[in-house]
């Protein structure tokens, strides 16, 4: 549904471990997130999400999650009129959609370790943090919509008592 009206679907995995949460830097955007990406094709979100961790984690790491993971939050970012359309998309019958945004659907995965070894070479650091400790870094870096849902997602964890 979501690609045809144009958003292309996306899988945000949050990590927590003794109620802090992983947060993963992109030093080219200058950007600290959760693990997210792209649902492909008529992929499961769930696939999605373990199909990102094992790339950027490994199975050691995956091995290492609880595998009963919630969704809890969703959330649409639309991009600018004029940044619409420039990124080729297909909906789910393989017709050519204008991209006019993208639909995050956000993830719960509580884990046994803090230990990891990065396999990727997408991000450039990561940290378990605190509430307090990812808000003053989302301030710090954080940009319009991401902000805003990254944002949104790490209240609800507070609210519902799965952070510090």
């Amino acid at each position: 549904k979501d690609r045809a009206k144009g958003l292309r679907p996306t899988v945000v995995g949050v990590f927590v471990n003794n109620k802090k949460v992983l947060f993963l830097y992109r030093k080219m955007h200058n950007i600290w997130e959760f693990l997210q990406g792209g649902v492909d094709g008529k992929d499961l979100v769930h696939d999605a999400l373990t199909r990102d961790t094992i790339k950027t984690f490994g199975e050691d790491f995956l091995n290492q999650c609880d595998p009963n993971i919630d969704h809890f939050y969703k959330d649409i970012i639309e991009f600018p009129p004029d940044k619409q359309g420039e990124k080729p998309m297909k909906d789910d019958a393989g017709n050519d959609v204008k991209m006019i945004g993208k639909s995050y659907y956000f993830y719960l995965v509580q884990t046994k370790t803090t230990d990891i070894k990065m396999k990727s070479s997408e991000f450039d650091a990561y940290n378990w943090l605190t509430y307090e400790q990812s808000m003053a870094l989302q301030k710090e870096t954080g940009k319009g919509g991401k902000l805003r849902i990254t944002t949104a997602a790490m209240n609800l964890l507070k609210e519902e008592g799965l952070i510090e």
